[in-house]
């Protein structure tokens, strides 16, 4: 059974926003996923999956459940032939870029601003970058 830790408090990385969830919860496995998900059913309580906290904005506060998955963090699988990597939700970029490299592999160096643009160059309340999307893509 996945305990959650009570009294944890949370923080964006600018200090701007932050809350205190019911319940944090680090799981190590797919299994442990789906015990704090059935106990939020359980409880009628929402789920909120955060990161680093990098966000500008309150995105990743939340009353209810957190849930962080830095436990996560191992690659699964890697497959030099077809270029394809398997790996759990929580890992580092740094820490797959590392792996990678001893297996003569690398991810796009744009791969990390592609997502930022697909998220945000779309959205009105961002800078307009729809200009790069066809150059980085």
């Amino acid at each position: 059974m996945v305990l959650g830790r009570g009294g944890y408090k949370f923080q964006n990385w600018a200090q701007t926003y932050g809350s205190s969830p019911e319940l944090y919860f680090q799981p190590t496995s797919a299994e442990e996923i789906k015990e704090i998900l059935d106990l939020a059913r359980q409880r009628s309580k929402r789920v909120k999956v955060v990161g680093g906290g990098h966000s500008p904005s309150n995105i990743a506060c939340s009353d209810d459940f957190m849930v962080r998955l830095d436990k996560m963090n191992r690659i699964l699988k890697i497959d030099k032939e077809a270029k394809q990597v398997t790996v759990e939700a929580g890992i580092l970029l740094a820490d797959l870029n590392k792996e990678l490299d001893r297996c003569g592999l690398a991810l796009s160096k744009w791969s990390h601003l592609k997502s930022w643009l697909k998220l945000h160059a779309l959205n009105k309340s961002h800078m307009d970058l729809s200009w790069a999307l066809p150059k980085i893509l």
